[in-house]
């Protein structure tokens, strides 16, 4: 029963994605604009309640007890009291809640992750023999993982469109994969040698589809971690496959280099990184509520276009919204606020003290916290995670108590997550098909679908605050177009608000006006021609700007709005 367990968790919930769901005959891609982190926790939240609930079933026909460590149990009620005190006084709690159509991480999510934690500590525990059993598992799923990636790689079965020169396996998204399989690094090379040809094969597989990913800082956290880990174990069977892995590498990264024809395209997404993370700074720094409890799960996108950096207009493109930090602490730190990072902080100063250092999962966190600092996990990696640090249970009797209050309560959620989540996925397919009104009735509390039937008033209370998609349904109206527009423009003074608002009261002769949205939204955009400007010495600016990625068609054409805003009279 364990393994089995063990195989449905390791091998079947990471591998959730459209692409297998599909063969189950789920009708899952491209339903949802083709959002499949959103669609995987839908899917986690599904599956893994099934198997908590399963499991606690399991638990109350034996008659049997859940326990954790003391000093877990302490640490896990703090995380979880931070989570749902977060949630509670969050900008938008329900948004926080349920999670929102862009990723789905929420309440919901991390409950369940929590659950499985506490499932994982309790099997490792109590029975010891399944770790020496357990790797083959977790393996065999990146393998998978990696042969399917590396199959549509080379032999497309559909059109990836965009994503067509990188590998994305299941996920969907090349990074994902990249920091999933950077999380197995660690054990492979603990067993790969000469002398086990089975983990030398898994790890060429392996090392391939990351390289493969194209992910800059994966793949120099791989060559890097290689370096550090063949110079601590220096042995005739290291060498060997050091001598293999380096080639490798070498040739994969040539190759990765060879495939990327427009460097300016990843030195603008890596230097974009840094005036995303000036943004989040301006956003902390906003309130102390902000700042010392943060906003809530899901809410950023709600108040970056109010913050957003001038120089983000420059490196990705006119019309960026973030809605992830890109950046672990940084986000930690604007869901929970100064308390939430602080434990987060002590966890990872906690971590040598389970484990000593030279522990494959203690290596594994770390590339993982390396790699987070200039991306956002999936899924797939929280789960992989919690099983690494549930993993780390000491081999030695240790202190337990019974935790069957925090276990019904924990479970009541997982109740709620197999009831919502379904039915959450299916709002927003037909959301996407046009059909909001059903989709309302399916889930009751995603705001943006009140508002596509002009019902504002139930979309601002399930929103709950003045979110920019409430000003926005109130131009569509079309009531007061002037004063909606003022109120839009003072709360979210986006280029792209200042625009829009100008096509709008163009539309209907508000030409005088239009044309004053229009100057002002000329004047928050970076002045990249005149010399005296801090823009243009700028020397990223100055000797990378590709000026066909700055008027990307793809948001809207700048050029149009400027000869328009000097055609009108």
């Amino acid at each position: 029963m364990q393994k089995i367990f063990l195989i449905l968790l390791l091998i079947v919930l990471p591998l959730v994605s459209s692409n297998i769901l599909s063969l189950f005959w789920v009708p899952i891609w491209p339903l949802v604009e083709g959002n499949y982190e959103f669609t995987k926790v839908m899917a986690f939240n599904t599956i893994s309640a099934l198997l908590i609930l399963l499991y606690g079933f399991k638990l109350y026909t034996h008659e049997s007890s859940v326990h954790l460590g003391y000093k877990q149990y302490k640490i896990i009620i703090i995380i979880y009291v931070t989570l749902a005190f977060s949630t509670i006084l969050s900008l938008s709690p329900l948004t926080s809640f349920f999670g929102t159509r862009d990723m789905g991480h929420s309440f919901l999510m991390f409950n369940n992750l929590i659950a499985l934690y506490i499932i994982l500590y309790n099997e490792l525990h109590h029975h010891k023999h399944l770790k020496k059993h357990i790797l083959p598992y977790v393996i065999l799923g990146w393998v998978l993982v990696s042969g399917i990636g590396i199959k549509e790689f080379f032999i497309p079965s559909v059109d990836y469109g965009e994503f067509w020169s990188r590998l994305i396996s299941t996920f969907w998204q090349a990074n994902y994969v990249a920091l999933y399989l950077l999380l197995i690094i660690p054990f492979l090379f603990k067993k790969c040698s000469l002398k086990h040809p089975v983990y030398l094969a898994s790890t060429s597989i392996i090392v391939a589809a990351i390289i493969l990913t194209k992910s800059y800082i994966g793949i120099a956290i791989l060559i890097v971690y290689s370096l550090y880990y063949w110079q601590q174990k220096r042995n005739k069977y290291s060498y060997s496959v050091a001598i293999i892995g380096g080639i490798c590498i070498l040739v994969g990264f040539l190759l990765s280099l060879y495939f990327w024809i427009i460097p300016h395209e990843k030195l603008h997404s890596f230097i974009s990184r840094w005036y995303i993370w000036e943004t989040m700074l301006h956003i902390q720094f906003q309130d102390i509520k902000t700042l010392i409890i943060g906003n809530g799960l899901g809410t950023l996108g709600g108040v970056f276009d109010a913050y957003k950096a001038p120089e983000l207009y420059i490196f990705e493109n006119y019309g960026y919204h973030a809605d992830k930090v890109h950046n672990i602490f940084l986000e930690i730190w604007y869901n929970f606020g100064l308390i939430g990072l602080g434990i987060f902080l002590y966890l990872v100063r906690e971590l040598p003290s389970y484990q000593k250092k030279k522990s494959p999962h203690f290596h594994a966190i770390i590339l993982a916290l390396f790699f987070l600092f200039f991306h956002f996990a999936s899924i797939v990696s929280y789960l992989l995670l919690i099983f690494y640090i549930a993993s780390l249970a000491k081999k030695h009797p240790i202190p337990q108590r019974k935790i069957w209050i925090f276990w019904y309560v924990v479970l009541f959620f997982t109740f709620l997550s197999l009831s919502y989540s379904p039915r959450y996925y299916l709002s927003e397919v037909d959301a996407y098909k046009w059909n909001y009104e059903l989709a309302v009735t399916r889930f009751h509390y995603q705001a943006r679908n009140y508002y596509k039937q002009w019902d504002i008033d139930t979309g601002r209370s399930v929103d709950g605050y003045d979110s920019e998609a409430y000003f926005l349904a109130n131009i569509y109206t079309g009531n007061d177009l002037v004063s909606d527009c003022h109120k839009l423009t003072y709360s979210y003074p986006s280029v792209e608000n200042y625009f829009y608002c100008g096509e709008t009261l163009e539309k209907f002769e508000f030409y005088e006006t239009a044309r004053s949205y229009y100057e002002k939204g000329i004047q928050k955009l970076p002045d990249l021609w005149n010399p005296e400007s801090i823009y243009y010495r700028n020397i990223f600016t100055k000797n990378s700007i590709n000026l066909n990625r700055f008027y990307s068609e793809k948001y809207g054409n700048i050029q149009e709005v400027l000869k328009k805003m000097w055609e009108i009279e």
